[in-house]
């Protein structure tokens, strides 16, 4: 299948001229970019940078409150999705954050798409494969969400009487009601949907209204959410799914955060099969921009002689 249609979601919160050097290493002529700016930001700067490039599809689309950990960041996402399914009918609809980069040429990602065409990148799992601790469990028993700008979690250990009768209520009809005949799966948040897998996920949220509004008070919905929206009723669809993000990424051993990526993760970047890597700070660190763009290069000429 050649010549896809990619629609690109990317969440950005800083860095606008790595943003624009992000849209540009993925510049094609199918290729179109849907850009949420946290609306806590100014989008002055973003605008000025953005405006600089020539002939690239993109657009920006509603701004949230995109709090790490809530469901904003979750809706912010569909949401562009949606716009982006309204606007033309693509074939691919891909995530990425502004710090995202990829380590594929514009050919060699349509290359790639439809040689597994049509399957969507996404790593998920169920809750009782213990890939968290407790399997997830205090994940689902924390009521959480956000007031105004303030974290709210509350849980059996919660002092405040209103929120410990509103946890003794949510325990009884939620975790021990509802919860028993569902399944949860967590997921990473940044994937490479076929739009098989997104018109699945958008009739599960007609589909499934319950399990939508319990989904948006859980702990890091953006973990939860997609992955279990998507699988609900999973036995009754055909949609194909590599569990794999197709990406490089290298987790912070101290806490729960993606690494700022350097020159020494080069090497295990340009050895392996990932069209993505996240994640970079290419402002402070413009030399490795151009070394990581000059591997790219190289690499794809080497495949075209092939």
């Amino acid at each position: 299948m050649d010549n896809m249609k990619i629609a690109f979601i990317i969440l950005a919160y800083k860095n606008p001229r790595q943003l624009r050097w992000l849209i540009e290493s993925l510049n094609h002529e199918n290729h179109f970019f849907f850009i949420h700016v946290d609306q806590r930001q100014n989008i002055q700067p973003f605008e000025k940078e953005l405006n600089l490039m020539n002939g690239i599809n993109w657009t920006f689309t509603e701004r949230y409150n995109s709090f790490w950990g809530s469901y904003s960041c979750v809706k912010a996402v569909i949401e562009a999705m949606k716009m982006a399914k309204e606007k033309l009918d693509f074939d691919y609809y891909i995530h990425l954050s502004g710090q995202d980069f990829p380590v594929v040429t514009p050919n060699e990602l349509q290359r790639k798409l439809a040689e597994v065409h049509p399957a969507s990148y996404f790593f998920n799992f169920p809750f009782n494969e213990g890939k968290w601790d407790n399997k997830g469990k205090d994940r689902l028993e924390t009521i959480h969400f956000f007031r105004n700008s303030t974290r709210v979690a509350i849980t059996k250990k919660t002092k405040n009487p209103l929120y410990a009768f509103l946890h003794l209520l949510w325990r009884k009809a939620v975790v021990e009601g509802f919860d028993q005949k569902q399944t949860y799966y967590g997921c990473e948040f940044y994937f490479m949907f076929h739009k098989d897998a997104l018109e699945r996920l958008l009739e599960n949220q007609r589909k499934f209204r319950l399990l939508h509004y319990r989904l948006t008070f859980t702990v890091i919905p953006e973990e939860v959410y997609i992955s279990t929206m998507l699988m609900a009723g999973k036995e009754n669809d055909k949609i194909k799914i590599m569990n794999d993000t197709g990406r490089y990424i290298k987790w912070d051993p101290v806490g729960s955060s993606p690494k700022t990526l350097d020159e020494k993760d080069f090497d295990a970047i340009s050895q392996g099969e990932y069209l993505f890597a996240r994640k970079f700070d290419f402002e402070g660190n413009e030399i490795f921009l151009k070394t990581l763009s000059n591997f790219i290069q190289i690499n794809s000429n080497q495949k075209n002689r092939i």
